[in-house]
């Protein structure tokens, strides 16, 4: 383990769902330009968001599992990198953003078939 491992990183802690008490819960953020970082950001950092391009919502926690909406103020909270991996675990971010990356992937594999192909042809047709 190193020094960065052991200093407190900023982590918001939805509870559980009142509903249903699944710990797949998370809450809503303001939208930004930046959407699609901010949210892999927060799966790094075991949290689950939504960005909301309007005022974010009285209800502004909601529960995957289930769907249920509630309103909680949720302060930041300062914890190290194993409660932050505890946290990803239960909540399985990690597997959500493993997902997401598999989606990356595959959607970029096309493009650099094609970008592999055109170098070829190019080179075939230079003859080099």
């Amino acid at each position: 383990m190193n020094i960065i491992d052991m200093l407190p990183r900023a982590y918001y802690n939805v509870p559980k769902c009142p509903a249903c008490n699944s710990r797949m819960t998370g809450r809503y953020i303001k939208s930004s330009d930046e959407d699609e970082q901010i949210i892999e950001d927060a799966l790094r950092n075991g949290e689950l968001v939504k960005p909301i391009k309007i005022a974010i919502p009285e209800n502004n926690c909601f529960c995957i599992d289930c769907g249920f909406e509630w309103s909680q103020e949720i302060p930041v909270s300062f914890v190290t990198s194993n409660q932050i991996a505890r946290e990803g675990i239960e909540r399985g971010t990690f597997e959500i953003l493993a997902a997401r990356q598999i989606e990356k992937d595959e959607k970029e594999e096309p493009k650099i078939r094609k970008t592999k192909k055109l170098r070829a042809s190019l080179k075939n047709m230079l003859g080099l």
